[in-house]
């Protein structure tokens, strides 16, 4: 079996075990969309759609392709503010018994009860066909889509990286940053029988976890300044401000620890010679 081929045989075990994955929390989130279903469905949701990402522009055109692509997107887009919600009411009423943060909290569960209502129609839609199945077909020079891929992600993660170190108040690149980091370890992880990506993959997830902190203390610091200004509020976007000062420190103190330095070991050993150069 050539190298290219084994590659293509990898991704393909690894998307039917995606597929599995998706179709099993889809059940689970359309029998109880609760917080860990939540959780559970847009991270299978987000490795199905980042080895879509990998289907050469042709594969991507095909109809039940498009279709379920599109489908994920939306599912991901309705779900996004469930999961903003569940973050925001588990914190505040964890930290203040202030009757305007238990108004404002009251007012989240109704509003998590729209997006539920939106969302589990958008999980029907995507629940209603299995993703598409792929064959080696469908993958015509596979490796070197998946590198290209791959370079681009990490040229995107060194362009985050160096606006949002050089602002904490870079918000949007942060979040970004951290949208890149989860989706370079989802794609790594499609591979999983080389060896190569053994220190990239931990280093992504630990600045994805102290990242997705950061986010979240973003997303709650934004919902309440602009909710009234009680002693409850005022008290917990003190707390969180600190919080994300300490986080953001801690981040920038392991991006000096652990740092992103040139092409990752899978690239340096699969690469063509003309990709591997660039």
């Amino acid at each position: 079996m050539t190298e290219g081929s084994a590659v293509i045989v990898q991704f393909l075990d690894e998307y039917e075990r995606i597929a599995d994955r998706v179709n099993k929390s889809l059940r689970e989130y359309l029998g109880d969309p609760g917080t860990s279903q939540t959780q559970n469905l847009r991270a299978s949701v987000r490795r199905l759609d980042a080895a879509m990402r990998l289907l050469p522009k042709r594969t991507k055109k095909e109809k039940t392709v498009k279709r379920c692509r599109e489908r994920c997107a939306e599912l991901l887009k309705e779900t996004s503010r469930i999961r903003d919600i569940d973050i925001q009411q588990e914190r505040m009423l964890t930290r203040s018994a202030d009757p305007t943060v238990r108004v404002i909290s009251e007012n989240l569960r109704e509003e998590r009860g729209e997006y539920v209502d939106r969302s589990v129609r958008a999980a029907w839609k995507l629940f209603e066909r299995r993703p598409p199945k792929l064959g080696k077909k469908d993958l015509p020079r596979f490796g070197r889509r998946v590198e290209s891929v791959l370079l681009d992600l990490e040229d995107e993660i060194a362009s985050e990286l160096s606006a949002s170190l050089a602002d904490e108040a870079n918000v949007e690149d942060l979040h970004s940053l951290r949208k890149h980091c989860k989706r370079l370890r989802y794609t790594l992880e499609l591979f999983r029988s080389g060896e190569n990506q053994s220190q990239l993959i931990p280093l992504m997830r630990s600045w994805q976890d102290i990242l997705g902190e950061i986010r979240d203390m973003d997303v709650i610091i934004d919902y309440l300044s602009r909710a009234k200004q009680t002693a409850g509020v005022r008290s917990i976007l003190a707390a969180e401000r600190a919080s994300r000062h300490s986080r953001y420190v801690a981040f920038e103190k392991l991006c000096r620890r652990e740092p992103l330095t040139g092409a990752h070991p899978f690239l340096r050993v699969n690469a063509p010679r003309a990709v591997a150069a660039r």
